[in-house]
């Protein structure tokens, strides 16, 4: 969390103090965690390979490289060989980036986002005890989509949405669409989407850390979710990155209370096993 300290040592105090609290909390949802592994009564779900397979081999023919480039490019991310830019300062710069995302990050968050797959098992686990063929889902900030679109795949979603701002990444899902005539998956810009349709499944992994006003997008959240509607979310204020955004933390746990508004609304039923906002939340029903 060094991009916290440097931006405001109380932000960065409240978040350990904050850590302190969850990871007791959590200890016991931890060494039940283990046993199950250990009993192997939740096994591992890896992403289906045939169909990630498929997503590489279109995302390939959109940017125009071969396949052991994609992999290439992968590889050099794997070992931290790729350009490190410098951190940005306010969501005007980081306006920027997303605006002029290129090839290389869409290769980079095609393998990100399979890898994530494994890291929300607990996901796979909780809409599979749903009712089937009629779920609802939304993919907030979804980047190029692969991992709502692994499991739509698996879940057959009545209706995906993939929901981001225009860039080229959106231009590949876009595509992607088209390629493969995915009447159920639809694309939304995130900006200009104004519906009051409300889903069963929502999605929203990595994505509020990168923007200052991150309360703000917590309550759109909130307004999409049905009553009883199971919510993934997974907010990477302590990691850092050059496009996490110290502001984005300041807004989440000072100017507002983030995790008070959670708990009042939702039930965290699983845990992704790290992070003080992170697992998969079930919003409850008020009477």
């Amino acid at each position: 969390m060094e991009y916290i300290k440097n931006y405001s040592l109380d932000l960065y105090n409240r978040i350990l103090a904050l850590q302190k609290w969850e990871n007791q909390r959590t200890f016991l949802l931890r060494v039940v965690n283990k046993v199950k592994k250990k009993l192997n009564l939740e096994k591992m779900i890896f992403p289906p390979q045939e169909q990630l397979n498929e997503i590489i081999d279109i995302a390939c023919e959109y940017i125009g490289i071969s396949i052991s480039d994609y992999y290439k490019i992968v590889e050099k991310f794997r070992n931290n060989e790729l350009e490190v830019k410098e951190y940005y300062e306010n969501q005007a710069q980081t306006d920027i980036f997303w605006n002029n995302i290129d090839k290389e990050w869409l290769c980079i968050n095609i393998y990100v986002q399979s890898v994530l797959y494994n890291t929300v098992i607990p996901v796979y686990t909780t809409l599979r005890k749903m009712p089937l063929n009629n779920l609802t889902a939304l993919d907030y900030g979804c980047g190029t989509g692969v991992l709502a679109i692994l499991l739509h795949k698996i879940f057959n979603f009545k209706k995906l949405i993939l929901m981001d701002i225009k860039n080229y990444a959106a231009d590949f899902v876009k595509f992607y669409i088209a390629k493969t005539n995915s009447k159920e998956i639809v694309q939304e810009d995130i900006l200009e989407y104004n519906s009051d349709e409300t889903f069963d499944f929502v999605m929203c992994l990595d994505v509020l850390e990168h923007l200052e006003n991150s309360y703000e997008h917590l309550l759109k959240l909130n307004s999409k979710m049905h009553p009883g509607g199971i919510m993934a979310l997974k907010i990477a204020f302590e990691s850092e990155d050059e496009t996490h955004l110290p502001q984005a933390a300041e807004n989440f746990f000072v100017e507002n209370d983030g995790l008070a508004y959670l708990k009042a609304r939702y039930e965290r039923i699983k845990y992704f096993g790290w992070g003080l906002v992170n697992g998969v939340y079930r919003k409850k029903v008020f009477t």
